[in-house]
C-alpha cells in the first residue's frame, strides 16, 4: 500500500498502477497511522498542501526500488519517500509528516554544505 500525501487527483490516479494507493486528506491529519491503513476512511479528499510523500507499507523490499524509480520518474527528486515502522504506525500522520519533513531537510542541508 502506497499511503500518498500532497498529490492532486490526477497524480494520484497515475499511481494505481503502481500499488493500492490511499490518499491522505487534510481531515485525517489528526489520526494515527496504524488507524488510517486499518480503517481506510472515506473521505472527500482534499490535498494536504507539503511537499509530496510516499509512505510504503506492507510491500515486498524487492519491489520499493521499482516503486520509488518510477515515482521519481514521474514526479522528480523532490518526493519524500517512508516505509513504515512499528513505531512510526503510533504516530498522528499530522506528525509523521512534519517529521519526515525536518528529516528531509536535514538531509539536504548537510548534503548542500558538502
Amino acid at each position: 500500500m502506497l499511503i500518498v500525501i500532497g498529490f492532486k487527483n490526477d497524480e494520484i490516479n497515475t499511481l494505481k498502477e503502481l500499488d493500492e494507493v490511499y490518499p491522505v486528506s487534510k481531515s485525517l491529519l489528526e489520526m494515527r497511522l496504524e488507524n488510517i491503513i486499518e480503517k481506510r476512511p472515506k473521505e472527500n479528499y482534499k490535498m494536504v498542501e507539503v511537499r509530496k510523500i510516499v509512505i510504503i507499507h506492507n510491500i515486498p523490499r524487492e519491489n520499493i526500488r521499482r516503486i520509488i524509480g518510477t515515482i521519481r520518474k514521474r514526479f522528480g527528486k523532490e518526493v519524500i519517500f517512508a516505509t513504515t515502522t512499528p513505531t512510526s504506525l503510533k504516530w498522528k500522520i499530522g506528525e509523521l509528516i512534519r517529521e519526515l519533513m525536518e528529516e528531509d531537510a536535514y538531509f539536504r542541508n548537510r548534503k548542500s554544505s558538502n
